[in-house]
């Protein structure tokens, strides 16, 4: 009896377990944790035609910071696009410009000639350019930046039982996003700034994505001189909405002059766009960086104040079907034949064109320019004759020029000087002065590097 007793009591209890199981199970299911998960990765070209993913950092801090920051290594900096309609000159003989330095000026987005060398390029030469899905983006010239990017953003539903995780993807993302900076010159002499228009296209959503909000942004860190200041604040949206018709959003960011550093009022900044998804991960592309100044020597110009992206060897062209022809030719010659020019040595290295990787750089001392002008003026003194004006018809032309760090003074015979008529002299000079100024060329403990590309 006291057997069958117990085997009865056991069997109720299996009984009721057995009956109590989809209960608890049940119980179990609902009290489990269940969580939105999103994720976004940035890609160097589309992701169906084989872009990788990449290293997306935001930047907390700035790259460098001080005077060194302030030295652009034109070794590593790409080289300024020629603008549109303008064309590398060659004359055809055995030397002259490489097909590497013709790609250098000429592949990709060519900026719009303006006369004030302001911004000149739009989203689709961004869109296409290929430089521009570097980490860095590409300074296509100082006043004109573009970054692009694709991003895939992934939605996930996932609970979290006792026992483990289960996720199911609820939506994707896929898109194209390009940044687009511009710097300017600034004749009321007081505003400093650049700004930022990022858009957004090639849209691809599955899912629920389309009703998760999504924040663009942009951040801007000091390297140099006094705070900068965001003119707009980051902009949030659902996806849906970035997706529609308005897909675009604006970034300012102003330089206040007071607290500039040096003469030139320098501030310089690290600045980068970033992509968040609210309540998930971020990713981040197109850092570089963005230069206001004063300096007394450019300021004084019509070009007044303002803002460039100095990350770039600029280029300063001049046509040889122009008012300048003869220096042009002179320039030339100088370039590519130099065991032709006098100073006689042939074994001279004159610097300036993009094929020497040598470039010159602005000196905004007048007594140094003075010397250096002497020093050719004497040149043509002896090697032409006293009488080499021709009734002041005719002037002496130096190259590298004498408002330059490389001129005839301290080149030994690394330089190029002999007569050429007064007016081409005079044009090519008022030309100079204008890259100079209207591109913001600083000197000092600044000093922006150029190379000087003959045109046809």
């Amino acid at each position: 009896m006291r057997r069958r007793a117990t085997l009865l009591i056991a069997t109720s209890v299996m009984l009721l377990m057995t009956a109590a199981s989809p209960a608890a199970a049940q119980e179990s299911a609902t009290t489990a944790d269940e969580q939105t998960t999103t994720t976004i990765v940035r890609y160097d070209g589309p992701p169906q035609d084989g872009g990788e993913p990449v290293e997306a950092t935001m930047l907390t801090e700035p790259t460098r910071i001080g005077p060194e920051a302030l030295v652009v290594d034109s070794k590593t900096a790409p080289v300024a696009k020629l603008p549109e309609g303008q064309e590398v000159y060659d004359d055809s003989g055995q030397n002259g410009p490489s097909s590497a330095s013709v790609a250098a000026l000429t592949s990709g987005p060519r900026p719009v000639a303006s006369a004030s060398y302001g911004a000149s390029i739009n989203a689709t030469d961004c869109q296409e350019d290929s430089e521009a899905y570097n980490a860095s983006g590409h300074v296509i010239d100082h006043f004109d930046y573009c970054a692009a990017s694709y991003f895939i953003a992934t939605f996930q539903v996932c609970t979290v039982y006792w026992w483990g995780t289960s996720c199911r993807t609820t939506g994707t993302a896929q898109w194209r996003q390009v940044s687009l900076g511009r710097g300017y010159n600034n004749s009321d002499k007081v505003t400093r700034y650049v700004d930022f228009v990022n858009l957004l296209d090639e849209w691809k959503l599955s899912g629920d994505a389309g009703t998760h909000s999504m924040t663009i942004g942009m951040s801007c860190l000091t390297q140099v001189g006094a705070a900068c200041e965001a003119r707009y604040a980051p902009h949030t949206q659902t996806i849906a909405q970035w997706a529609g018709p308005f897909p675009t959003t604006y970034f300012r960011f102003d330089s206040p002059s007071a607290g500039g550093f040096g003469d030139e009022l320098i501030g310089q900044y690290d600045f980068q766009t970033t992509v968040s998804l609210v309540g998930g991960t971020s990713a981040s592309f197109g850092a570089n960086t963005f230069r206001c100044d004063s300096a007394p020597y450019i300021i004084n110009t019509q070009a007044g104040s303002g803002c460039v992206f100095p990350d770039v060897t600029s280029v300063f062209s001049l046509s040889v079907n122009s008012n300048a022809t003869q220096e042009a030719l002179h320039i030339y010659q100088a370039q590519y034949y130099p065991w032709t020019t006098t100073p006689a040595d042939p074994n001279k290295q004159i610097p300036g064109s993009v094929d020497s990787g040598l470039p010159l750089t602005r000196n905004a001392d007048k007594v140094e320019a003075k010397r250096n002008r002497d020093t050719a003026v004497a040149h043509c003194y002896a090697q032409y004759g006293p009488d080499y004006s021709a009734g002041n018809r005719f002037q002496c032309d130096e190259y590298p020029f004498a408002a330059t760090h490389q001129g005839a003074f301290t080149a030994g015979t690394n330089y190029s000087a002999r007569p050429i008529p007064a007016r081409d002299n005079e044009s090519g000079g008022a030309q100079l002065g204008a890259f100079y100024s209207f591109n913001r060329m600083l000197d000092g403990v600044a000093p922006d590097p150029y190379f000087v590309q003959i045109t046809a």
